[in-house]
């Protein structure tokens, strides 16, 4: 997988087998996309834990403007 590759030139030996295996692992659950359900969320517990005093518009959070190359 490119992924170990990559881990390996940017990580010492060890962690980049252990990255390598995680990042294999847990493929399936990265996405290329954050929803606007959450970045809601999320401004909410920020708003909840006082990092925020308003919330964040989707746009300000997410490069909505390469939507078209999201793939889900």
């Amino acid at each position: 997988m490119r992924a170990i590759e990559v881990a390996r030139k940017l990580f010492p030996a060890v962690d980049a087998e252990l990255m390598g295996q995680i990042l294999v692992r847990d493929a399936e659950f990265y996405r290329p996309s954050i929803s606007m359900e959450a970045v809601e969320e999320m401004n909410r517990f920020a708003k909840s834990v006082g990092l925020l005093s308003s919330p964040v518009s989707y746009e300000q959070v997410v490069a909505s403007q390469f939507r078209n190359l999201w793939s889900e």
